[in-house]
């Protein structure tokens, strides 16, 4: 994961917001988007946003999976 790709990866899940470009940039937000964070989701430019997306039984640790990722 390149920390300069945040531009290319956004405009991907942009343009065509497939599971893979989505998960993409979900990866790269969580390793280096702490900033676009508000509790919930990212801000990702443009009235944009991401959120994860977690499945409904926790796993033997009591954390939600997640399973992936909209494009508000």
């Amino acid at each position: 994961m390149n920390e300069y790709r945040y531009e290319e990866l956004r405009e991907a899940a942009i343009k065509n917001p497939t599971d893979e470009n989505l998960a993409a940039l979900g990866e790269w937000l969580q390793q280096y988007g702490d900033r676009y964070w508000n509790g919930e989701e990212w801000d990702i430019d443009g009235g944009r946003r991401l959120r994860p997306v977690y499945g409904q039984e926790p796993d033997e640790y009591g954390n939600f999976p997640l399973v992936g990722y909209d494009l508000l």
